[in-house]
């Protein structure tokens, strides 16, 4: 049975294909990649630099109970 050149095309075209270019390309990632690099490391330093001005404290459970 040989395939004729109609049939070819529209398997071609058809809902599951491949496509003619990759979607991700190292074009398209990179940049993205670095992007979101630039936008999260600000708030990264800022939730660092937050974290560490945190004061500890703490109290003994029985003198909680003592002065109620």
């Amino acid at each position: 049975m040989a395939v004729s050149s109609e049939d070819s095309q529209t398997t071609k075209e058809g809902a599951y294909c491949f496509r003619d270019r990759p979607i991700l390309t190292p074009k398209t990632v990179l940049p993205i990649f670095f992007a979101i690099g630039i936008i999260f490391a600000p708030i990264g330093g800022l939730l660092l630099w937050a974290s560490a001005s945190v004061s500890h404290s703490s109290m003994k459970w029985k003198a909680a109970l003592i002065h109620e």
